[in-house]
């Protein structure tokens, strides 16, 4: 995931366990070159509480970040902008609905990157505090309107889907739910096959046992 997926949504997520995580972005790097530097500062703690992430609320926010970098020129932050909110706006999300999308679009200072490259990265937080996201990176092999419409489309399935995590944080949560000192219980999207590789490989490292179950009420799952 990119950096900002990563501290906005991941960390934000992986709290709710307890672990105190600081974070410093020295530079953004992009492939093929790479060249990214993030340092995190992590204190240590004893044990791992448990989570219970069952009620996903409504959607009260979006907000979000669309950069770019090197050479290229911020007219390909703003067509990825553009492109994502028109695709929100066409789907008429009933999810979204009143709800204002505020992304942030600028390009990154040449010391704060290394190499060219562009992205957009959503993060939408609901009442009961839990936060999903989308993004996409730009590619020389898609279009700007492309990336944000990919990023638009990401986010869109993370709130419809009736979890408490996107699909990209889910399979990431299992360890930890392992590894926490009591039960926990994680509502999530349509189950992917990361996730359901994390469980399997969670039960085999930790001899922890989870059971999966759909919740016919609505298309989401529970996982405990």
């Amino acid at each position: 995931p990119q950096i900002d997926e990563f501290t906005e949504v991941f960390l934000q997520n992986l709290m709710h366990f307890g672990p105190n995580v600081e974070y410093e972005v020295v530079r953004k790097g992009f492939f093929p070159r790479g060249g990214g530097e993030v340092n995190l500062f992590v204190e240590p703690i004893k044990s791992l509480r448990p989570i219970n992430l069952t009620d996903p609320g409504k959607v009260v926010s979006v907000t979000g970040w669309c950069f770019c970098a090197g050479t290229l020129p911020i007219k390909v932050a703003e067509s990825i902008s553009r492109a994502c909110k028109d695709e929100i706006r066409q789907a008429n999300s009933p999810v979204l609905s009143g709800v204002r999308i505020d992304i942030e679009t600028y390009k990154e200072a040449p010391n704060a990157a290394f190499g060219n490259g562009s992205g957009i990265v959503l993060i939408a937080k609901t009442s009961t505090g839990c936060v999903l996201g989308g993004s996409a990176l730009g590619s020389p092999k898609i279009s700007a309107e492309e990336t944000g419409r990919r990023a638009a489309c990401e986010l869109l399935e993370a709130v419809e889907c009736g979890g408490c995590v996107d699909k990209h944080i889910a399979d990431q949560m299992i360890i930890f739910m392992a590894l926490a000192d009591g039960e926990s219980t994680l509502r999530t999207g349509p189950l992917t096959l990361h996730t359901e590789s994390a469980i399997h490989i969670a039960e085999l490292i930790t001899k922890a046992q989870f059971s999966v179950r759909n919740d016919p009420n609505s298309n989401s799952w529970l996982i405990r």
